[in-house]
């Protein structure tokens, strides 16, 4: 985004983070119509909202089979041309 959801600073204010990529699943939706026609023949495939362990919410995809409120891990994986997070269950 070009700017901060909660305060409204302008992106170049922003900070970035590593993270250890743990947290739990906010919310959860299947995107049936993509939004590029680059990303149509991917369609459908979930997205997440997932707050991280590390106090901050990022978006990503994930296992379509996550629900509101499971523990998730992230990995890095390619998707139309970009690398993005994926979200899976995370193990007991």
């Amino acid at each position: 985004r070009p700017f901060c959801p909660s305060c409204g600073a302008a992106a170049d204010a922003l900070a970035e983070g590593d993270s250890a990529g743990h947290g739990t699943v906010h919310a959860v939706t299947t995107v049936y119509r993509a939004p590029t026609e680059e990303l149509r023949p991917l369609a459908p495939y979930t997205a997440v909202l997932v707050d991280l362990d590390d106090g901050f919410r990022v978006m990503g995809h994930g296992d379509s089979t996550l629900i509101v409120g499971e523990r998730v891990g992230a990995s890095l994986r390619e998707f139309g041309g970009v690398t993005i997070p994926y979200f899976t269950r995370a193990d007991g």
